[in-house]
């Protein structure tokens, strides 16, 4: 929205009424942009100290010579302080004019013999430099006096660079091409990566159907590599018993996708299963510890009753709350011996699984 409006974003962001609470996100845009512009203003103050300083200069220096000194641009000398910016170039004429009243030649940059060596060796090199960048190291402000001085290799250059540009292009359409017919196919990042650049924007520039055909084989093939993991992953819902999400995890290989956000239903489609799985075994556990404790503590009140009806136990309240409290004690160890025992049981289960 900012680049669109042509607005600072931090401005969009400060501009906010007062009574609004900024979100924490927000905070850190705002910090990100003030420590930029306090580093931008902290570099134009530099750039606009050393312009002072150029315009006391004897002889007054060139724009040019003042951008190569400060490692910049002349745009951006400009953007600093244009006023100054005027000045210097508006000396710098000025001091030029003197000199040729007064019968001086203007110095040379570089001689003759030298700019027609670096001709050379660009144009028979392995990697060819163009006029312009060459005239631009030299401290040229442009390539005309390499043109009018040496038309012909000037010329075998820009054809030359040309070529090789022709021969890029071939080469991006060619390697974006046979990306398509490799299974798995690559993004087009690596591709890019692959022939040399940064970053992918000279594929979409020269080969952009070629890439957007890269970029539709390659969520095909995700989309049935999916499909297919989503079919194995499905096959663990027909397994008895039914395992744990963290089991299934430590099976590895494409058991690992189970953590994917496309596989979320399966996952809490496993995790249900086996919990409901768990529930239902705890249920019939303890039915079943129930029901033997009702059958033993019967089997010990008959016991007692036909010791009673034999005259072997006499008939009083005392001895007959005693029984009753052997038969619970007897009744709480059969269950804490059970109970034990399914506990151990229930920790190897989750040990093993």
């Amino acid at each position: 929205m900012s680049f669109a409006l042509k607005i600072p974003i931090l401005t969009l962001l400060t501009d906010l009424a007062d009574d609004r609470q900024r979100t924490p996100g927000e905070w850190a845009v705002i910090t990100f942009c003030r420590a930029g512009s306090s580093a931008r203003e902290a570099a134009q103050t530099i750039l606009r100290r050393q312009l002072r300083e150029a315009l006391d200069e004897q002889p007054a220096p060139s724009l040019a010579e003042l951008s190569r000194r400060l490692n910049c641009t002349r745009n951006v000398l400009k953007e600093v302080d244009p006023e100054l910016w005027r000045k210097i170039a508006d000396r710098h004429i000025v001091a030029q004019r003197q000199r040729r009243s007064n019968g001086h030649t203007p110095e040379r940059i570089c001689d003759l013999a030298t700019i027609d060596k670096l001709l050379r060796e660009s144009l028979n090199g392995e990697r060819t430099i163009s006029s312009n960048r060459l005239a631009s190291k030299l401290g040229y402000q442009n390539a005309g006096y390499m043109w009018n001085k040496f038309p012909d290799l000037c010329r075998a250059i820009r054809e030359k660079l040309r070529l090789d540009r022709d021969a890029r292009v071939v080469e991006i359409i060619s390697a974006v091409t046979d990306a398509i017919a490799q299974d798995p196919p690559p993004s087009v990042e690596s591709v890019a990566r692959r022939l040399g650049f940064t970053n992918s924007w000279a594929l979409w520039k020269h080969a952009r159907n070629r890439c957007n055909e890269l970029v539709a084989r390659q969520k095909t093939y995700q989309n049935a590599r999916w499909e297919g993991i989503r079919a194995e992953l499905q096959a663990i819902l027909q397994e008895h018993p039914p395992p744990s999400v963290q089991s299934v995890l430590r099976r590895g290989g494409v058991f690992r996708a189970l953590n994917h956000s496309r596989c979320k239903d399966l996952r809490t489609a496993i995790a249900s299963r086996n919990r409901k799985h768990m529930r239902k075994r705890t249920e019939d556990r303890e039915a079943a510890i129930r029901d033997e404790v009702w059958h033993v503590a019967r089997r010990l009140y008959e016991g007692v009753l036909v010791q009673i009806g034999n005259g072997i136990v006499r008939e009083d309240n005392r001895r007959r709350c005693r029984i009753r409290k052997l038969i619970a004690i007897h009744c709480l160890q059969v269950v804490g011996s059970k109970m034990r025992s399914s506990f151990s049981a229930f920790d190897g289960i989750f040990v093993t699984s």
